[in-house]
C-alpha cells in the first residue's frame, strides 16, 4: 500500500521551547532557562514540525498526546508529546508562543487533525500494551484515554482490572514498578522496530 503523500495544513511564525516536563516551573510556558527560539510551526497531515534557522523537530501526528485547550496568559500554547527518540524520556513539552489569534488558529488545526486519525480495530493485547505506555507518560483520565485509544470507558476499565491482576497496576490505576519496567521494555521493543535493529 502506498505510503499517504505529506500535505500542509497550517503554518505560521512563533517562538518556541522544548523542555522535559520537570523543566518548567509550571505548566504556564515559564522555563527555568532562557532558551526560546524564533521559528516556524508546520503542520501536516503526517506530522508536526518547529524549526528555526538552525534547527528542526519532527514529531508523528500519532505521537502527539495532549493539546492543552486553553492559550494561557502568557500567549503560549503547550503540546505534550512521546519523546520516541529518548527511551529514557516519557514525554517532551513544547511551548509555542505567539499572538493568541495565529495560536488559536493553529491550536484548530492541530486538534482536527489529530481527531482525523483512523479508527483501527485493535485487539486486546495491543489496546492494553497502548494502555500501559498512556499511564507510563501521565496520562490516566478516562476521557483522554478513551480519545487516544479510541475506545470505550467500559473496555478501559476492563483492561485496567486485567492490568491489576497482571500486577501492572495499583488499586489507584496508577502503574506499579513491575508496570513501569513492562511499559520501558514495550518502549524499547517500539524502538527497536523503528529503527529496524534485530
Amino acid at each position: 500500500m502506498a505510503e499517504a503523500a505529506e500535505t500542509l495544513i497550517a503554518k505560521i511564525q512563533l517562538k518556541y521551547n522544548i523542555k522535559e516536563p520537570h523543566a518548567f516551573s509550571n505548566q504556564s510556558g515559564v522555563s527555568t532557562s532562557s532558551d526560546w527560539r524564533d521559528g516556524m510551526g508546520y503542520l501536516t497531515n503526517i506530522s508536526f514540525w518547529l524549526a528555526d534557522s538552525s534547527k528542526s523537530i519532527k514529531v508523528p501526528v500519532g505521537d502527539i498526546i495532549d493539546v492543552v485547550d486553553t492559550i494561557n496568559e502568557n500567549h503560549t500554547l503547550v503540546v505534550r508529546y512521546r519523546a520516541g527518540t529518548y527511551p529514557d524520556i516519557k514525554s517532551m513539552t513544547a511551548f509555542l508562543n505567539a499572538p493568541d489569534s495565529v495560536l488559536n488558529y493553529f491550536k484548530h488545526k492541530l486538534f482536527t487533525t489529530i481527531k482525523k486519525k483512523p479508527e483501527v480495530k485493535q485487539d486486546s493485547p495491543a489496546l492494553e500494551k497502548k494502555l500501559v505506555i498512556l499511564l507510563y507518560m501521565g496520562t490516566s483520565d478516562v476521557q483522554s484515554l478513551q480519545f487516544f485509544l479510541g475506545t470505550t470507558a467500559d473496555r478501559i476499565n476492563a483492561l485496567t482490572g486485567s492490568l491489576k491482576e497482571k500486577g501492572y497496576v495499583d488499586s489507584r490505576g496508577r502503574l506499579t514498578p513491575e508496570g513501569h519496567k513492562y511499559a520501558r521494555q514495550i518502549r524499547e521493543v517500539e524502538m527497536r522496530d523503528r529503527i529496524g535493529a534485530p
